[in-house]
C-alpha cells in the first residue's frame, strides 16, 4: 500500500482510491478506481489533444474525447447513447454531421446467402415478427424469400406487413399476398378502399387530364 494505491498480493487485485479492491461480480484479478468521478485517460503522446477518457459520473458511464466531447454513454437506465448524453431508448444514435449516421454491413462471398436483421417479440421476446436485409449473391441460396432475386433488398413480415405515414396503416400486404390500400383486410390481389373519394386515378402527369374511378353504393363512376 502506498497512499491511494493498493496491491492485494493474495488476489492480485489493484485499488486506486480504495484499500479493499474487490470486483462486484467476483472476478479476479481486478482493477478498482474509486472516487466521486473516477476516470481513466488514454493519451496518444505523438498527437496533441488526441486523448480519450473513460469516466463514471452521475451514475453514467462515458467515453469522452479531448476530455469534454462525449462519444459514448451508458446511463443509469441501461440506455446507450452515441453522439448524445441523454439517450431516450435502449440505443439512441444522433449526429449533426451530414445525413449518413449508420452503416450495417455483412461480407458476402461469391454465390453466398444474404444478411438480415430479425425483429423479435412475443411474451418471451423470442418470436420472430419480421426481417430486414439483403438477398443472396449470384446463385447463392435464398435468404429472405424463396424466390428472391440476387442482390435484392427486402422487408419480410411474419404476419401482415403494414406501411403508413400517419397513425393508421395506409398499405397492407396480408399473409396470402393480397394488397390493401385504405383497408387492412384486402379480399383480392388488390383492394382499394375510400368512402369519400375516387379509389383509383390514372394520370400521365401534372397538368394532364386524368381518369378517376369510384365505386359508390355499388355503382361505378368515372
Amino acid at each position: 500500500e502506498n497512499g491511494g494505491f493498493v496491491y492485494d498480493f493474495s488476489s492480485g487485485n489493484v485499488g486506486i482510491g480504495t484499500t479493499s479492491p474487490t470486483s462486484p461480480g467476483g472476478y479476479t484479478p481486478t482493477l478498482v478506481v474509486n472516487g466521486s468521478a473516477p476516470s481513466l485517460v488514454l493519451n496518444e503522446s505523438d498527437v496533441a489533444g488526441d486523448d480519450f477518457e473513460i469516466v463514471v459520473t452521475g451514475g453514467n458511464f462515458d467515453i469522452n474525447e479531448a476530455g469534454v466531447i462525449s462519444r459514448f454513454r451508458i446511463d443509469g437506465n441501461g440506455n446507450v447513447g452515441i453522439g448524445t448524453t441523454s439517450p431516450a431508448t435502449k440505443l439512441d444514435i444522433q449526429t449533426t454531421d451530414g445525413n449518413h449516421w449508420l452503416n450495417l454491413g455483412g461480407v458476402q462471398n461469391a454465390n453466398s446467402t444474404g444478411k438480415y436483421i430479425t425483429f423479435l417479440g412475443g411474451t418471451g421476446g423470442a418470436t420472430a415478427r419480421g426481417y430486414i436485409g439483403f438477398g443472396k449473391n449470384g446463385s447463392g441460396a435464398a435468404t429472405l424469400f424463396t424466390d428472391e432475386l440476387a442482390d435484392s433488398f427486402g422487408v419480410r413480415a411474419a404476419g401482415a406487413l403494414h406501411l403508413g405515414s400517419g397513425a393508421g396503416a395506409d398499405l397492407t400486404i396480408d399473409t396470402t399476398g393480397n394488397v390493401g390500400i385504405g383497408t387492412t383486410t384486402p379480399t383480392n390481389k388488390l383492394t382499394i378502399t375510400d368512402s369519400t373519394a375516387s379509389q383509383l386515378t390514372l394520370s400521365a402527369g401534372a397538368g394532364v387530364s386524368q381518369w378517376a374511378f369510384r365505386n359508390a353504393g355499388g355503382n361505378l363512376y368515372f
